[in-house]
């Protein structure tokens, strides 16, 4: 037997959520990730260091965030065969398509870098179903209604925002909670001070920026004021079908979090969403 030593470097993409752990296992009937039956070796908070004891032969250790998207946000790297402690570690990485996956460091295998490719593929599918549920329901609700789209409140997870009546909950793995319309699509992520040591110290000012470099956006990408809100834009291509996406992304500030509420479109058509975006996020509230 030896050790197996799991780093997960502090971030604040995706830092609510628990990491959980599996080995390749051939005997157990605890998960198949990617055709591969596996254990359960346990679950890594952000930031956080765990050992484990693993046995001497060559296996695979997988990493997803829950069971439900495992198909497509999953990682994992090849433990060689041999009785020396093993010591590997990872982060979460920003991706509105694969739902934050993490993803472990110094990987070259190009089995492991094709799976990473696949679960982009997969997750854009996942993700554009979701937008086109939205989409299709929006459509057909106001068609037959034939009436211009209504303002509507959205409750959700001590958030609530007004819309209109077009848009719809949509799943989006590792988002607090999103919403979609076919044109517009909203994700709210909460990052709680509890969970993160050191971040209540920080000023709103202080978190918006801290967000534009950890996600290593372009230097265009600046932290702006406007309507007393605090946002900054960037943009991102989808590296199946290739087209262009805008989001406008706002932070917010309550006693025990900061919320990091994104707004996305396609590139042609931000500029027409543009304003309704910015009075969305005036109606953004919180509650206990």
């Amino acid at each position: 037997m030896r050790t197996l030593t799991v780093k997960r470097d502090k971030r604040y993409v995706g830092s609510l959520a628990k990491i959980k752990l599996y080995i390749e296992d051939p005997t157990s009937n605890d998960i198949v990730i990617n055709h591969v039956k596996c254990r359960k070796l346990g679950e890594i908070k952000n930031g956080e260091e765990k050992s484990f004891v693993i046995e001497e032969n060559e296996a695979k250790v997988f990493a997803i965030t829950d069971k439900l998207s495992k198909g497509y946000c999953n990682d994992y790297y090849k433990i060689p065969a041999g009785n020396e402690d093993v010591f590997i570690q990872g982060r979460t990485s920003f991706s509105l398509i694969s739902g934050n996956a993490f993803l472990f460091d110094g990987v070259s295998d190009e089995e492991i870098l094709q799976n990473r490719k696949k679960n982009k593929k997969k997750g854009i599918t996942v993700f554009i179903i979701a937008i086109l549920v939205g989409f299709a329901v929006g459509y057909f609700s106001v068609f037959f209604a034939n009436v211009d789209s209504s303002p509507r409140t959205f409750s959700s997870n001590g958030v609530k925002i007004t819309l209109t009546d077009d848009f719809i909950k949509v799943p989006i793995a590792d988002f607090t909670v999103s919403y979609g319309n076919g044109e517009i699509s909203v994700f709210f992520l909460e990052e709680r001070f509890d969970v993160y040591e050191g971040l209540d110290s920080f000023t709103l000012e202080q978190y918006g920026e801290a967000v534009i470099e950890v996600n290593k956006y372009d230097s265009s990408t600046q932290l702006k004021e406007r309507d007393s809100l605090l946002y900054f834009e960037y943009d991102g291509t989808n590296p199946d079908s290739g087209e262009e996406y805008s989001y406008i992304a706002f932070v917010y500030e309550t006693s025990d979090a900061f919320w990091l509420v994104q707004f996305g479109a396609l590139v042609e058509d931000m500029e027409k969403c543009y304003d309704d975006i910015f009075e969305y996020a005036k109606t953004v509230e919180f509650v206990k």
